[in-house]
């Protein structure tokens, strides 16, 4: 097997390396980050994600940008259950902890096997990873997946270190796309983790390497807002404007000025990833198996241009301080379903069907009218202004000079496929009336409730499973 495969080691305990062999490295990883993301674009994360972000928030934004552009008028009514959908699994989920046990595989006592469920019962409280737990349900839910970091901080208990617990952001971590199960991610040839550190704890960790690393201009400066752009105060116009600066923006001799950040920072990448390089010399045990250089993973961690740490994983089971909560299983990738993707069609549909309900009962409250010639036009507007004002009269020449056009009694088969609707909704989400503490009409036997409340959990059953498999796996 070829060496070449991999970058040669740099060793960055010296002062000088040799930049060429350093950019070697980095070129390395950033093929690797683009490997991985180029999988989360064909497959549409990314999209996935912001669609999600974009329902959870609900209001408008939960519409079509050109929904009702030509008829600004019509009502647009969102009766976000997808919210309510997410906040319940994570709180039926979570609503009592986990009860953590630790036995002998071989090797250790049973004396051993003690000490250490303390130990994990003492994180569990310290790190308040029941919290941390739910979270991670609320994110994984929203995206499919859920990276949590499982580090050695040194900087916890008051800089005595300790074990962290953190659910990251979908798009921090990279991984090797050729996993097809997140739940196997200790399978894969790599994982890459983004972090954004100051400056300041950059010179703290990695010393005389650390004060090379230069600000990011995209996470350690800002927009100098103009004259004009302070007078924007709506957020969605806010928002708007800061969508197509991203995209063009007119060249402007008054153009602001990119100020930088008061706490200067950059973006910190840890490659963790199994480099099968044989040691040179002796590249066989007596026993015929690989001598690799580094049988515990080798860890290149930069920043920007600066390689900052090339050498073995520090953790000594050999394992990558990241695992993967994943929602579902999807057989295209390994990215799990996400719980809006699946209830966004139903939501959509209520929605439309909502909206149209109350703008029918506009309408038979203030109904069209048609105002013929005859009438003058200042009693126009004195009409159109206080039609419905209880007692206010006009004296008019004809009876056929204001007509009014009230709209037909919503149709039955709208309140019907509402409730068509609302049975998909439960039936795909497990959520029944049972769940959210109803009586079923016509039962008052205890145990036929409790029978009913057992088949309605089914679903969030399936799903508590693959929490209490997550938490096995982070707890090695």
């Amino acid at each position: 097997m070829p060496d070449s495969y991999y970058p040669r080691r740099v060793d960055t305990s010296i002062k000088v390396v040799d930049p060429h062999e350093s950019r070697q490295v980095i070129e390395f990883g950033e093929k690797l980050r683009a490997q991985g993301n180029s999988v989360k674009e064909e497959y549409g994360i990314d999209r996935r994600i912001e669609r999600a972000a974009r329902f959870i928030a609900g209001g408008d934004n939960m519409w079509p940008k050109d929904a009702f552009e030509k008829k600004k008028h019509k009502a647009k009514i969102s009766l976000n259950f997808i919210h309510s959908i997410i906040e319940r699994k994570a709180g039926m989920l979570t609503d009592t902890r986990p009860k953590l046990d630790i036995r002998s595989k071989g090797g250790f006592t049973a004396a051993a096997s003690t000490i250490k469920k303390i130990i994990a019962d003492g994180i569990w409280y310290e790190r308040s990873i029941q919290q941390v737990l739910t979270d991670g349900i609320v994110r994984v839910q929203r995206a499919g997946f859920a990276p949590c970091y499982i580090p050695w901080d040194d900087d916890l208990d008051y800089g005595r270190g300790d074990v962290g617990f953190d659910f990251l952001l979908p798009d921090q971590v990279t991984f090797d796309s050729s996993v097809r199960r997140l739940a196997n991610v200790q399978d894969g040839e790599f994982v890459i983790i983004e972090t954004v550190r100051p400056l300041a704890a950059f010179w703290a960790l990695y010393g005389e390497r650390g004060e090379l690393v230069r600000p990011d201009d995209s996470v350690s400066g800002y927009s100098k807002p103009s004259a004009e752009g302070s007078r924007i105060k709506s957020p969605m116009m806010l928002k708007a404007r800061n969508m197509l600066y991203s995209i063009y923006r007119k060249p402007s001799s008054q153009e602001s000025q990119r100020e930088p950040s008061a706490i200067p920072q950059a973006r910190e990448y840890q490659m963790y990833f199994r480099d099968r390089s044989l040691v040179p010399g002796k590249k066989f045990n007596p026993d015929g198996t690989p001598n690799y250089l580094f049988p515990r993973k080798r860890v290149c961690i930069w920043a920007g241009d600066v390689l900052l740490f090339d050498g073995p994983s520090r953790y000594w089971d050999g394992l990558y301080p990241v695992e993967f909560l994943d929602w579902g299983i999807e057989t295209d990738h390994p990215f799990g379903e996400s719980e809006v993707d699946l209830y966004r069609g139903l939501q959509e549909a209520v929605n439309l069907l909502i909206s149209g309900l109350v703008d029918n009962s506009r309408l038979i409250n203030d109904p069209p009218k048609i105002i013929g010639p005859g009438v003058p036009p200042d009693v126009e507007e004195d009409i159109e202004q206080n039609f419905d004002r209880p007692g206010r009269t006009w004296r008019l020449d004809s009876i056929t000079d204001v007509t009014l056009h009230p709209p037909g009694q919503m149709s039955q088969v709208v309140v019907a496929t509402l409730g068509l609707l609302k049975d998909g909704i439960e039936f795909l989400s497990g959520l029944t009336g049972e769940t959210a503490g109803k009586r079923t009409p016509g039962i008052s036997s205890g145990a036929m409730l409790d029978a009913l409340l057992m088949a309605s959990q089914i679903v969030i059953r399936l799903q508590g499973r693959a929490v209490e498999d997550f938490i096995a796996r982070a707890g090695r």
